[in-house]
């Protein structure tokens, strides 16, 4: 019986085969539209998390109670031994601690605000993309002792060159104003006009010096060989500062707000887009197999009455509808799954619409896109499609098991 079903139902797929392709088609075209937008859109976030957290937060941040929502200089701690054993765990990469202050940065001919921020070279140069971006002179070296390297819209208010001196001014630990003059070893370009027009980036030990907070720190970025591994990681950090409870172990959606609230929001909006195109392919899909049982009121008719049930022609235009969902969803996961493959070796260059890229979230985005598998995503939407497909056959199947065979004979 189901054979036979099977095989009236494929064969009846194809009496209208511009119609079925057509039908196949749209859904194939939905399917690869939304399996390309995911990846992509997962590629994207995935490059900016990752830009933002090796350029600042960490995928985990260690900091005092208060201080992501205050950001106040007495909001220090020491790290005695919290980096090392951080550093032990081996899904750790490495941890970066940092320093940072509100200060005056003056040359002979200008003064602008500056952010004064303390690192350690050796250890940020190579996980920070920013520091990879030194238009001019060259980056921090451990051994600089009263060496700066700063944002190169901060270099152009100040009308300073590399290998020129500048003052710098803040308040200390004691209160007290301290002024410090820096030589300028390279300029930064991070491509975000706020860091660009304000950060100043020293060695931490000279951070500390000039600041008066020895050996202290303000945040304490984790960064991690994936980020998958945060979860796990979490509650580990968590558990080294139990002796401590003037700190917290923050993710980067807490020390990232921007980031994290805009790739929701923009998330969101994908969603709503793939919702919409999932409804017109619905309603497309209804009206197809709708119009399919119209036109074969006589044949229903007839199989009626040879003695076939209603549930019999009911299940008929659910197995039709079943194969052609079968179909787009094949041909769509060919089309999706080659768009990403391109996307991935290749990447969209968006240069022509942003040549320099932009900021997005508080993370510069590269104008050169590429995707990533998700590949649960995809499975979600494939199986979304066919259950539309099936609930779009629900009500012609339902018409079909109501024809009369007596009148539609007669018609």
């Amino acid at each position: 019986m189901i054979r036979e079903i099977l095989i009236l139902a494929w064969k009846n797929l194809w009496r209208h085969k511009i119609r079925t392709i057509l039908t196949v088609l749209a859904m194939a075209g939905s399917l690869f539209l939304a399996i390309t937008l995911v990846n992509m859109s997962k590629g994207s976030y995935g490059k900016m998390i990752d830009q933002g957290v090796r350029s600042g937060s960490g995928h985990i941040g260690v900091y005092r109670q208060g201080y992501l929502a205050e950001r106040l200089a007495e909001q220090s701690f020491s790290m005695d031994d919290l980096l090392e054993k951080i550093g032990r765990l081996p899904e750790v990469k490495v941890a970066l601690p940092h320093l940072q202050f509100s200060s005056l940065a003056q040359s002979a001919y200008e003064s602008r605000g500056a952010l004064l921020f303390g690192l350690s070279p050796s250890k940020e140069a190579p996980n920070n993309p920013y520091i990879q971006k030194i238009p001019q002179g060259r980056f921090l070296l451990d051994s600089d002792k009263t060496q700066a390297v700063i944002g190169v819209g901060l270099a152009k208010e100040l009308r300073i060159k590399v290998n020129k001196s500048f003052v710098i001014t803040l308040q200390d630990k004691k209160g007290e104003l301290r002024i410090e003059k820096l030589k300028v070893v390279g300029f930064l370009q991070t491509g975000i006009k706020e860091l660009d027009n304000s950060l100043v980036m020293v060695n931490l030990p000279e951070a500390q010096n000039i600041s008066g907070y020895t050996g202290q720190i303000h945040e304490l970025s984790i960064l991690l060989h994936s980020a998958k591994q945060q979860k796990k990681v979490f509650p580990l950090v968590k558990a080294m500062l139990s002796d401590r409870p003037e700190l917290v172990a923050e993710g980067w959606q807490k020390a990232m707000p921007n980031l994290s609230n805009a790739i929701q929001y923009d998330y969101t909006s994908l969603r709503v887009i793939l919702f919409l195109l999932v409804v017109i392919v619905g309603i497309g899909i209804i009206n197809t197999f709708l119009m399919s049982v119209l036109e074969r009121t006589r044949e229903f008719g007839t199989l009626m009455a040879i003695g076939a049930s209603p549930g019999f022609l009911g299940f008929l235009v659910i197995t039709e509808a079943s194969f052609t969902g079968i179909l787009g969803i094949i041909l769509g996961w060919i089309g999706g799954c080659s768009a990403t493959y391109y996307l991935i070796t290749h990447g969209l260059d968006l240069t022509f619409l942003m040549a320099e890229g932009q900021e997005f979230g508080g993370v510069f985005f590269d104008p050169i896109i590429r995707a990533t598998w998700n590949i649960s995503t995809m499975v979600s939407l494939s199986i979304l499609l066919f259950m539309i497909c099936l609930g779009a056959s629900l009500y012609p199947a339902w018409q079909a098991g109501r024809i009369d065979p007596v009148k539609a004979l007669h018609d």
